[in-house]
């Protein structure tokens, strides 16, 4: 109460500074009816007029008890007249200033709402109660108006706000931005826009497919690049063009396809397929192209008859490339019958033969057909060989694998894309998460600071306990903290499954987020690569357009960021409204303004979109900097349909556009980027062919020629001098005057093709078939394997070699070649055909395993194998043709006693005993007259009884007569042998089974002699035989012969220890190298020839040599050459040929005298 009683006491200055504040004054006015005491008041000091005055207006401010006036009963108002304002008293005028005073406000809101008040705003008589209500009932009126008009302003502005907003094409936009300006693509004078547009389209090809192009095969790279592209189209030298090489790529690729989805022609004459044709409508039943499409299927199956093979896997050469195209073109479109109709009708999209890019190019260019049936493809026009390319290439497209992989590529595409967007969205989710955990314990963290932990409980929320999942986390949180190990794998697993953060504490929620960014922006980086790599294999990068309709490319292959101007094939359309322009200040005109952003003018002939401005930019242009490409994001208006995609595309791509447009900038700082489009460099199509075709085709037949003498598979008619053949061949291709017969195709009955007389008015191709003809039936036919030869047996049970129906139609069809291509690719189908191998060009020696020259080998005539003129002992010379190896010889003598034996049963069946002296009987008069030659063949055919077993090893069953005295080594005819068996005699024979090895002839003619010996087991036995003399010589040569096996271990183990024999140390393990057994038959090794040193297996010093240089020929048989392992084996070959030869010279030194060796090795 003390400070009660002084506050009436207070001032304004006692408690405030400054002066007093001046509140304004609100008017009170009387709402409903007034009070009676104003009324009486007013009644009482009021005039008669007054108070009728206020009594009309009080009774019409008056109303009912519930609010709703009462009607007002019309009184006669008093005639009398009014004061004037002349005779108004003062205190009235008081009233009437007061009264306005108080309805200023009042005033003031009409004005603002732009109500008249003319009425009301006035000096002359005090407003009645309803006037005021009136003007309020105005003024609120007129607000609410008001109120509404704004509100409509207001949706109508966010509804323009909206459509302004709205995307809508670019050209309508009105504050389109200035898009930077791109250099001109400066191209080479000689290519053009066009063909430069066609070069790029079969580069991304190349470029999309390259996983089912044989690219790396062909080129040896991964990679085709423009310059390549331009080279093939433009170039007409085959030496430089790549042409042939790409055209191989897609015809293989082509190939592989049709083996798969297409097949062999049908046969039309089967009843399954004449039933479909007639149910399904195929092909070879079409009104119109079905009598073309059953001649295709006839051309297709004559060339399948003629070659041996398909169209498609004839081989693919520069040279055998025009003719190829010409037979494809020829059947494309070729009926494959029921077994791909289904796949036609379904996979391939109900592909016709009749729609095939081959048949309707065929159908179209009749011309072009022509120039390649009698020419080259490279002498035609490059605009020729771009669409024989572009064929090959639409028919690769129609194939389901090709359909099938761009299908799955968009799909994976969108795939990735969409996981992308996925992860990116659960990221966001994540960081909200680890946010909000993040912040709540730091709240918990503060808090408990500030009031301690015991009274922060209260405050605090129960988190919830931590699961399984979130302890392994805790603990892996913990190992990377303290720089521990731990399972990286699944630490990254957990993260990217979903991190519960309210379950950590605040440093693992912290240490939590930052290792899952990272690993989210790893992954992020993955998609990226993928989807640019998914995008660039689908189909050129096509990152967009603009508002002026230029296309922008991103081609990594150049690289280059390509921006295309459209031109007429685009339909850009016509100029329709000009594009509007918000603010024009900065370029003076809304036309100038136009013409800088590239907006539509609405004038053909000055619109720079529709008009001649877009005429008059160059087609091509490209980006130079990545500053640009920030410039283009930039200016792309944010409600263009174009663009907006367009800013998309360039900012998801950024980081690959980044590293093309550095490649770019470095390119263009060194002056390598214009080498990418051929600037400055001369045409192609300029170059003048180094190729002359009809000296190619001779100098290939002159070289089949060589080889087939060489090789001694064949030689010319003894009528035609070889040299003077070959001189006209390769001066004039023309060897009919020569001939002395008709041209004749071989045969089982020969066919004239063309008469002697008809030869002088053959084409020049014509009489090079002729001479290449007669080169081919000149060749043996034991030297063709199939599709040209077969193997037969005759009459007489002997195997020779046929020759086919394709080999005649082959014959016939080269006589009919109109083109040195044509020829060329006969010759591709003849070589494969002929056995090579069987060519002493290609042969080792049989006897000591090595390659020679030519000149120095000789051929069997049997068995077609080479041997050295040394080993085979042959004086040196021409190699004769009807030599044979002693193999042979045997053979031929084991065929001759056959027959012998067959025409003396047949003469005298009753000597039966002078059959069997006849059968073991070699030739008496061949061994008196050499008995070297007998030993070398004593190997494995030296008698007339020779079988296999069943392990697969050569047998000899010897007979000889034992019921005479002691046989005479000069006139006997063969030694004979002492055997454990000889009691076992019956009817005077023995017969000693002798296992020889064939397949180990590595070594020369000495190691036959060594294999037809074998060691005595019982020296006693060996004592009572007739050869008794000649035994201590055999066991003292047996002996030595053990003591060089002995010496040669250690030089065994000497190669052992160099460096370069660690790849024969040991046996190929068959886990390591799983092939190796299945191309080598007869694996040997260091190791091994140790122990059948230790096993006593090798019997003379010739076998272990052989085994020796075994491992060399299967090392150099296997492995490729230049190869370290094939290096080691050249390096191993070199040190047993030096240690061999200084060994084995010695042991010639101590030879015994040969006559002694004759004895002593006769045939066993």
């Amino acid at each position: 109460e003390k400070f009660i009683s002084e506050i009436d006491a207070l001032t304004w200055e006692s408690a405030c500074g400054g002066p007093p504040p001046q509140f304004p004054r609100t008017p009170m006015l009387q709402r409903g009816r007034q009070p009676k005491s104003a009324n009486s008041a007013a009644s009482t000091s009021s005039t008669p007029a007054e108070r009728l005055e206020g009594t009309s207006g009080n009774s019409e401010g008056t109303a009912s008890a519930n609010g709703t006036p009462k009607p007002v009963k019309e009184k006669r108002a008093y005639t009398k007249k009014t004061d004037s304002p002349k005779g108004m008293t003062e205190k009235k005028r008081q009233q009437i200033v007061a009264q306005q005073e108080e309805l200023a406000p009042l005033f003031e809101n009409a004005k603002k709402f732009g109500v008249d008040i003319t009425k009301y705003e006035q000096k002359a008589k005090l407003l009645t109660t309803h006037e005021i209500a009136e003007l309020k009932l105005l003024i609120k009126s007129s607000r609410t108006q008001e109120r509404e008009q704004a509100r409509e302003a207001k949706k109508m502005k966010i509804k323009a706000k909206h459509e302004w907003a709205k995307k809508r094409d670019d050209l309508d936009c009105d504050d389109l931005k200035a898009l930077p300006v791109y250099p001109a693509l400066n191209l080479p004078a000689w290519l053009n826009d066009e063909e430069l547009s066609e070069y790029l389209a079969i580069l991304q090809f190349f470029t999309a497919f390259q996983e089912l192009l044989p690219i790396k095969e062909v080129r040896g790279t991964h990679r085709v690049n423009l310059t390549d592209i331009i080279m093939a189209i433009r170039c007409a030298d085959p030496q430089y063009s790549t042409y042939a090489d790409l055209m191989k790529i897609l015809l293989s690729a082509r190939t592989d396809r049709a083996d798969e989805e297409d097949g062999d022609e049908a046969d039309l004459s089967s009843k399954d397929e004449i039933a479909l044709i007639q149910l399904q409508n195929c092909d070879p039943d079409h009104k119109i192209h079905g009598e073309r499409i059953r001649e295709m299927n006839f051309l297709h199956e004559e060339i399948r008859l003629t070659h041996g093979q398909s169209l498609r896997h004839i081989p693919v050469d520069w040279m055998t490339l025009t003719e190829l195209i010409r037979l494809v073109l020829l059947t494309s479109g070729y009926y494959t019958g029921q077994s791909t109709h289904r796949h036609r009708l379904f996979a391939r999209g109900n592909y016709k033969g009749y729609e095939d890019a081959g048949y309707v190019y065929r159908m179209s260019h009749p011309d072009t057909m022509e120039k390649l049936r009698t020419g080259t493809v490279f002498e035609l026009t490059p605009l020729e060989r771009l669409e024989l390319m572009k064929v090959v290439v639409y028919q690769l497209l129609s194939y389901n694998k090709f359909r099938s992989r761009q299908d799955d590529r968009l799909f994976e595409l969108w795939e990735q894309r969409r996981e992308l967007k996925k992860l990116r969205n659960w990221d966001q989710t994540q960081e909200q998460e680890a946010k909000d955990a993040r912040l709540a314990r730091e709240y918990e963290a503060d808090l408990i600071q500030e009031q301690g932990a015991e009274a922060a409980k209260e405050h605090l929320k129960e988190w919830p306990a931590p699961s399984e999942e979130t302890l392994k986390l805790k603990h892996h949180l913990k190992a990377v903290h303290d720089s521990r190990r731990f399972d990286r794998d699944e630490l990254e697993q957990m993260l990217l499954s979903g991190v519960a953060f309210n379950e950590l504490e605040l440093s693992e929620i912290i240490l939590a987020r930052d290792l899952q960014r990272e690993k989210v922006q790893e992954v992020e980086r993955q998609l990226l690569e993928t989807i640019f790599d998914l995008t660039t294999m689908a189909g050129q990068l096509h990152l967009g357009r603009d508002r002026a309709f230029r296309n922008y490319f991103l081609l990594e292959c150049l690289p280059c960021l390509l921006v295309e101007n459209p031109i007429g094939a685009d339909h850009v359309g016509e100029c329709c409204e000009p594009t509007p322009v918000a603010d024009y200040s900065e370029y003076g005109s809304e036309e100038a303004a136009r013409q800088f952003v590239l907006g539509c003018s609405g004038n053909m002939n000055t619109c720079s979109v529709h008009g001649e401005g877009q005429k008059r930019r160059p087609r091509w242009t490209f980006v130079d900097s990545l500053e640009k490409v920030d410039k283009i994001v930039a200016a792309c208006n944010p409600r263009g349909l174009r663009e907006i995609d367009l800013a998309e595309e360039i900012t998801f791509h950024r980081p690959r556009i980044v590293e093309v447009m550095e490649k770019v900038e470095t390119k263009l700082a060194n002056g390598q980027f214009w080498s990418l489009f051929m600037v400055d460099q001369p045409d192609p199509a300029q170059m003048q062919s180094g190729v002359e075709w009809d000296v190619e085709i001779r100098e290939l037949l002159l070289d089949l020629e060589e080889k087939i003498e060489q090789g001694l598979l064949g030689r010319l008619p003894p009528s035609i001098d070889r040299q003077q053949w070959r001189d006209l061949l390769l001066d004039t291709g023309d060897i009919t005057p020569l001939i002395e017969t008709s041209v004749v195709v071989r045969g089982a009955q020969d066919e004239v093709v063309w008469t002697k007389e008809e030869l002088p008015r053959l084409t020049d191709v014509q009489k090079l078939s002729v001479a290449f003809l007669q080169l081919v039936q000149c060749i043996g036919l034991k030297f063709l394997q199939k599709p040209f030869g077969v193997m037969k047996t005759d009459d007489k049970g002997r195997h020779v070699v046929m020759a086919t129906a394709v080999f005649l139609r082959w014959q016939r069809a080269l006589l009919a070649c109109d083109s040195i291509p044509a020829i060329c690719l006969f010759l591709s189908t003849l070589e494969p055909a002929i056995m090579w191998d069987k060519s002493r060009l290609q042969a080792r020696c049989r006897a000591c395993r090595r390659k020679a020259n030519a000149e120095q080998l000789v051929l069997c005539a049997d068995c077609d194998r080479c041997y050295h003129f040394e080993c085979a002992r042959l004086d040196s010379g021409p190699a004769p043709l009807d030599w044979c190896c002693a193999d042979c010889k045997a053979v031929r003598r084991k065929i001759a006693a056959a027959e012998k034996r067959k025409a003396q049963k047949e003469a005298a069946p009753t000597h039966e005993q002078e059959e069997m002296e006849d059968e073991h009987v070699g030739d008496e008069n061949s061994l008196n007259a050499s008995i070297e030659e007998e030993l070398s063949q004593s190997n494995v055919h030296g008698n007339n009884n020779v079988f296999r077993t069943s392990s697969g090893r050569a047998v000899r069953r010897v007979q000889y007569d034992d019921g005479g005295s002691t046989p005479d080594f000069e006139s006997s005819p063969r030694p004979l042998k002492s055997s454990k068996r000889h009691s076992a005699r019956s009817n005077g024979y023995v017969n000693t089974a002798e296992l020889v090895d064939d397949d180990l002839d590595y070594d020369s003619e000495s190691s036959s002699i060594s294999r037809s010996k074998r060691k005595r087991k019982n020296v006693d036995e060996y004592t009572e035989s007739p050869l008794r003399t000649f035994a201590p010589v055999l066991r003292d040569a047996d002996l030595t012969s053990r003591a060089k096996i002995e010496e040669l271990e250690k030089l065994i183990r000497e190669a052992m220890r160099e460096p370069y024999a660690w790849p024969f140390l040991e046996p190929v393990d068959k886990k390591e190298v799983p092939d190796y057994y299945n191309v080598i038959t007869r694996p040997m090794d260091l190791r091994t020839m140790i122990n059948k040193i230790k096993q006593r297996v090798y019997d003379t010093p010739e076998e272990v040599r052989s085994d020796a240089y075994l491992i060399i020929a299967n090392c150099k048989e296997y492995n490729e050459e230049g190869s370290e392992i094939y290096i080691c084996a050249e390096r191993l070959e070199d040190f047993f040929q030096e240690r061999f030869r200084t060994f084995f010279d010695d042991k010639k030194k101590r030879r015994l005298p040969s006559t002694l060796v004759d004895e002593v090795g006769g045939y066993v």
